[in-house]
């Protein structure tokens, strides 16, 4: 399963590109995140706290940044992130976009928000890998 995750990333995910990951970076062991941080291309990796990344801190130096909650702006798009769905977030009275993930799959997001977990993108997408902005946008 790690296996098909982290292919999936690097198949879709550049080197230079930027990857926001929406929590449990690495479930069943914290001590794995370094190995499994190495084994993505990706350069750029801003991590949002999930329920399973209580011992993220200890790895802070592996991403580029590690937050609970973080506000994305791209293009003209604004982006609420965080591990979890809101009902209501900073801006989505604004049109901004809430971006979550944790439920896998079992949550339909409200107004323009959307579970973005690899659990969805294997649903709509047909292979276990990261949405890209413009996925998410339309």
């Amino acid at each position: 399963m790690d296996q098909v995750i982290l292919d999936g990333i690097n198949k879709n995910v550049a080197p230079e590109d930027t990857l926001y990951f929406l929590g449990d970076f690495c479930f069943g062991g914290h001590v794995r995140t370094p190995l499994y941080r190495s084994r993505i291309a990706c350069q750029t990796i801003h991590v949002c706290r999930g329920n399973h990344d209580e011992k993220l801190d200890l790895y802070k130096n592996h991403f580029t940044s590690v937050n609970d909650v973080m506000l994305v702006k791209h293009g003209k798009s604004n982006f609420w992130l965080s591990h979890y769905s809101h009902q209501v977030w900073i801006g989505s009275h604004k049109g901004y976009i809430h971006l979550f993930g944790h439920s896998h799959d079992s949550i339909t997001g409200i107004g323009k928000s959307m579970d973005v977990g690899i659990d969805t993108a294997y649903g709509v997408l047909g292979e276990y890998r990261p949405f890209s902005v413009e996925e998410v946008i339309s």
